[in-house]
């Protein structure tokens, strides 16, 4: 069986997508011309903080700006930009070159909820799982690995959300 992994960023909802990993039913020759009977798995595998380039943009426009002891991983800085998000209603995936003005505003922002009370991060998430049609969504803590089907999403995303920070 095939095997399609994404990679979802906790903090930012941005996906990664690593290789496809292809099973020796696809890979052999003989069989190539044989019905396929391989089907791909999908995968979201949840990643708690920043992607990759959203950390070094925020890292570029700390340095950038002079700010001091900066660190996109901490909790107070995921909360401000949750809060940020939230004030510009954002329910979506932010891109990296739009951050700048989340280390510029770093200070006491309000987070402000959905109409429904949930939060802008969860309906992020849970829009990148819906775009990606997942089998199974798994999440790697200190304790192990959390498997759950695609119908269990909601419960994943609140977990992930929950230890974020504990």
């Amino acid at each position: 069986m095939c095997k399609q992994v994404h990679k979802l960023f906790s903090a930012c909802a941005h996906v990664l997508d690593d290789k496809l990993d292809k099973c020796s039913e696809e890979k052999s020759l003989l069989k190539s011309f044989k019905k396929k009977t391989c089907k791909t798995t999908v995968v979201v595998e949840f990643v708690q903080g920043f992607c990759t380039q959203c950390r070094d943009t925020l890292k570029a426009v700390a340095e950038k700006q002079g700010v001091r002891g900066f660190s996109p991983s901490t909790r107070r800085f995921v909360e401000h930009y949750w809060a940020y998000k939230s004030q510009k209603s954002n329910l979506y995936a932010v891109e990296a070159t739009e951050l700048k003005e989340v280390v510029l505003t770093m200070g006491n922002l309000r987070y402000a909820p959905t109409d429904d009370g949930t939060r802008y991060e969860k309906h992020a998430l849970e829009a990148q799982v819906r775009r990606l049609e997942p089998d199974f969504l798994q999440l790697f803590t200190d304790k192990g690995m959390i498997k759950v089907e695609n119908s269990k999403t909601s419960l994943l995303v609140k977990k992930l959300l929950h230890s974020t920070f504990n």
